[in-house]
């Protein structure tokens, strides 16, 4: 009897042995899958591994809310203002704050806002910078603008930042569209996670397992975004026109809040990865979204900002189909920080004038110059200790950024662009072409990684009458 056990215990641990070794392979192959050929599956499964980390240490990341489906765990509320991320506003800035509101998704949420700060201290030089992250994974533009209407106008904000399109995509899919997304947004409940997640959620091929089956504990969309059935799709996949009705008028609701209040609307347009990751139709939807942003800006004589052609010459900053790495984030930050530069009349990061001697910022504007006086100055605020060389790149017409040209140090804040420029790149030595829209970035050559600063509005050259 006692050989028959001592048979079945080794034969059992060579089974469990070997179904071990498979699921490992099989873990080692799903890593390196997803790290090669699916960053956005990747990038999703990281993010609930972190949800059902955090639910472990009782720090949730999301709660229910009454009115918002849900909200972010980290704005606590208080009796005379709240805290965001372990920062405290109160509901009446002090005078010499410069307060600004962000309102998004998750291109928002805790990613361009934590380095918009420091981005606009040169800027606002002895102005205390306040910036409120009012940004949640999954909101559309609804529950931004309920948001900032019973919570965010309260703080009186100076400037918002607007920046939605991508996740107002998925309610217009629906043909039971309803124009208050009630069709497509439930209320949450419990973000409580089962402890037996805590045992899975080492695995990512178990956590993917769990999200193709629709059972996973901590997927946003499962707990708050009505179920998808294949029949609720548009005929023919064609999405009608007039579901944009919700987003526009948000869009204009917004406005109204802030012209009311005298406080100023910066419409971020949202950007996306141009690499594949988004399907042509998505894409085509987004940039109905920021049509309509421009359209309202325009319209309105408000400001809009138009990231996407920069960031579409450098697929390396995202993640996957719309947000972004560490630095893009920063490069973001920086783009909104010339563009808030320009609204409030202040100084800008980086800027172009006709030349040198000139104070006239030309960005957004035309440069009017005679055939053998083409010339192009490209400033901006300061360089950081330490870089030995600013290095300047130019993107003409949207197509291709390319070098342009290098101070001789570190010290300069200047790049003069005319014909016959040593300093200057060959193939840009004829100088500034009439007829071309030219845009700028300024790199700093330093011993550790510094952003560029960006402008964010082409300068047209024409030739002067």
């Amino acid at each position: 009897m006692g050989k028959k056990y001592w048979r079945f215990f080794v034969a059992g641990f060579l089974i469990a042995l070997s179904i071990a070794a498979a699921l490992f392979l099989v873990e080692l192959v799903f890593r390196f899958y997803l790290s090669h050929f699916s960053l956005e599956t990747n990038r999703r499964i990281k993010s609930l591994q972190k949800a059902v980390s955090r639910s472990r240490d009782a720090k949730v990341r999301f709660e229910p809310h009454p009115y918002l489906s849900y909200f972010p765990s980290d704005i606590q509320l208080t009796d005379d203002g709240c805290i965001i991320c372990k920062d405290e506003f109160s509901f009446t800035p002090p005078p010499d704050v410069f307060r600004i509101a962000c309102l998004g998704g998750s291109t928002t949420m805790r990613s361009y806002p934590t380095h918009l700060a420091q981005a606009l201290q040169p800027c606002f030089p002895g102005v205390n910078i306040e910036v409120m992250d009012w940004g949640c994974s999954g909101w559309t533009i609804v529950e931004s603008l309920i948001n900032y209407n019973i919570r965010g106008r309260l703080f009186h904000p100076d400037l918002v930042i607007l920046h939605h399109g991508i996740n107002d995509l998925a309610p217009r899919f629906r043909n039971s569209f309803r124009f208050d997304y009630s069709h497509y947004r439930k209320s949450a409940r419990n973000f409580h996670i089962p402890k037996i997640f805590y045992c899975l959620n080492p695995s990512k091929f178990m956590v993917w397992l769990l999200l193709r089956m629709n059972l996973h504990a901590a997927d946003l969309d499962r707990l708050t975004v009505q179920p998808w059935e294949k029949e609720m799709g548009w005929p023919g996949g064609i999405i009608p026109e007039k579901t944009d009705i919700t987003f526009k008028e948000a869009v204009h609701a917004l406005g109204a809040l802030c012209k009311g209040e005298g406080t100023s609307l910066l419409l971020a347009g949202m950007i996306y990865n141009v690499t594949g990751r988004l399907n042509a139709d998505n894409a085509q939807i987004i940039d109905a979204h920021n049509a309509i942003l421009k359209e309202y800006a325009a319209r309105n004589h408000g400001a809009y900002v138009h990231a996407q052609d920069y960031f579409r010459l450098h697929k390396k900053y995202f993640v996957d189909e719309a947000h972004l790495v560490y630095w893009g984030d920063r490069i973001k930050a920086n783009l909104y920080a010339n563009a808030i530069a320009r609204i409030m009349d202040a100084s800008p990061r980086i800027w172009v004038t006709d030349d040198r001697k000139s104070s006239d910022d030309l960005v957004g504007k035309s440069d009017e110059d005679a055939p053998d006086e083409r010339e192009m100055a490209i400033h901006w605020d300061q360089t950081p200790e330490g870089t030995a060389e600013t290095h300047i790149y130019v993107t003409v017409d949207g197509i291709e950024e390319k070098f342009l040209g290098h101070t001789s140090n570190g010290e300069h804040t200047c790049l003069s662009w005319r014909p016959g420029c040593d300093y200057i790149h060959k193939e840009f030595r004829d100088g500034p072409q009439f007829g071309r829209r030219y845009s700028f970035a300024a790199w700093f050559v330093h011993p550790d990684v510094i952003m560029p600063l960006v402008t964010h509005e082409p300068v047209t050259f024409l030739s002067s009458p």
